[in-house]
């Protein structure tokens, strides 16, 4: 008799389990997830009008021809790329939400016992939150490297300052060599130390604007800047060549 009475509890217990808590459970899943649904809406709403504003203020730097400018262009609009890739990719799991409404009977039991796929379906979106919220880490990431590459954009006279500054070292050191040579005996040095003016004179003509944001002269003028500094780092680098294979020869001669 015990053991019938023991049996008869537990299956009450799972009724009530069954027809009272597990709706009422359901029914604030679904609220919770509407509620969430409807946040990352709005969130991945303003994430596209950040992302398009951030492509408006890419398209002049993609315009220089430089190749500061065209090399750091391509990599932002890549990674700007990528950020739309994720963001369509997280707006199509929520699309797919379901979220079904639980109408307000009595008991919570009566409206799945009406619509019982309404079960599964809040169920299937407890899963597609778990991977979106997978999707929104990878978006997040997107997000920052797009920031990252247009700040490097941003940060172009910066970078152009301490390549010129680098240049101007290594053109010391082949004066420097030069001259050593000079002083050896080897006067046929002419065409090399005019490569070696014809590079301070690119360096020292060269512009660092500012401040950001840059108005399309700056623009234009950072752009020449960037080539100026190019054209002075490729003759800087085949001087620094000439005068080794100079003091090499001339070693050899000693």
């Amino acid at each position: 008799m015990e053991s019938l009475v023991s049996a008869v509890l537990v299956i009450l217990i799972i009724l009530v389990l069954i027809v009272i808590f597990v709706p009422a459970a359901l029914e604030r899943v679904s609220r919770r997830h509407r509620s969430e649904r409807d946040r990352l809406t709005a969130e991945l709403r303003a994430e596209e009008v950040a992302l398009r504003t951030l492509e408006r203020q890419v398209i002049p730097y993609g315009r220089g021809k430089s190749a500061h400018f065209t090399a750091q262009s391509v990599v932002a609009r890549e990674r700007l790329a990528a950020w739309l890739s994720e963001l369509e990719a997280a707006r199509a799991v929520v699309d797919e939400l379901r979220c079904p409404e639980v109408y307000d009977y009595l008991l919570p039991v009566q409206h799945f016992a009406l619509s019982p796929r309404d079960a599964a379906a809040i169920v299937a979106d407890q899963r597609r939150l778990a991977h979106l919220r997978r999707r929104l880490r990878a978006l997040d990431e997107a997000a920052e490297a797009a920031r990252g590459a247009f700040a490097a954009l941003e940060e172009l006279p910066e970078t152009l300052a301490g390549e010129r500054d680098a240049a101007a070292g290594r053109l010391d050191a082949v004066a420097a060599s030069l001259a050593a040579e000079r002083a050896a005996g080897i006067v046929e040095l002419g065409e090399l130390e005019g490569g070696v003016t014809r590079a301070r004179t690119l360096l020292a003509a060269l512009p660092v604007p500012g401040p950001t944001p840059p108005t399309p002269a700056v623009l234009a003028e950072l752009d020449g800047a960037a080539r100026a500094l190019e054209q002075a780092v490729a003759i800087t680098g085949e001087l620094e060549e000439e005068t080794a294979d100079l003091a090499a020869q001339r070693a050899r001669l000693d």
